[in-house]
């Protein structure tokens, strides 16, 4: 209340200044320059982390499925070339059969690639993507057990080869001239050897499965074993 010994005029007075005080906003207290580079700073970190890919989206384990619907049946066709056909083929002495199973890359428009290259390539595919940016013990413990694999199939083919008789180069002779091819390996040889590499290759495509097969992602079926 106002004092009663107030004039009308002063108590006006005073009353629009109590109104005008209370209008009046305080004014801001300004930040030091310190703490507002920090917090620009630290909103421009939350806004690149924000475009920045999340590990989701990495190169390997992000594109997991529909990578084994595209390697898985290359694999599965390789098992079952080891665990049967190809043994039949080297007893056989089917050795155009057996060359045809491991024609490595295509050298011209047309060509293609054999069952056995095609799986091996599929492993190695495979094993990274158990990767994202760092090589993980698991890719490299595929691919170790794919590599072995992939030295049956050149042993494999080179076997194939001298059993056509159609890498056995001449021997001897003077400057290239009156040489003479080396005979033939019997077949017995050459079955002998290349039994001895599909079994290696066997032990190895049922190591790479057990590696694969474990801590499996939900959403991947595990890769068969085969007889050895």
């Amino acid at each position: 209340s106002l004092p009663s010994t107030m004039s009308p005029r002063c108590a006006v007075l005073a009353l629009l200044t109590t109104a005008a005080a209370l209008r009046a906003p305080a004014a801001p207290r300004a930040a030091p320059a310190s703490q507002r580079r920090e917090f620009l700073g630290s909103a421009a970190v939350a806004a690149s982390a924000a475009l920045l890919p999340q590990a989701a989206s990495a190169k390997g384990r992000a594109t997991q499925k529909p990578n084994f619907l595209r390697y898985g049946p290359r694999i599965k066709t390789l098992g079952g070339l080891l665990e049967s056909d190809i043994d039949k083929m080297i007893s056989s002495g089917d050795w155009a059969g057996l060359e045809a199973a491991c024609v490595g890359e295509a050298k011209k428009k047309g060509d293609k690639v054999g069952p056995f290259y095609s799986g091996v390539t599929a492993m190695e595919l495979w094993g990274n993507t158990y990767s994202d940016q760092v090589v993980s013990s698991k890719t490299k413990a595929m691919l170790a057990e794919a590599e072995i694999v992939s030295q049956a199939r050149e042993f494999l083919a080179n076997l194939a080869c001298k059993g056509n008789g159609t890498c056995l180069k001449a021997e001897g002779g003077l400057f290239g001239f009156g040489g003479k091819a080396p005979p033939k390996p019997s077949d017995r040889e050459l079955a002998a050897a290349g039994l001895s590499a599909t079994k290696q290759a066997r032990q190895a495509f049922n190591r790479f499965v057990a590696i694969n097969n474990r801590d499996l992602p939900m959403d991947i079926n595990p890769l068969a074993a085969i007889r050895e």
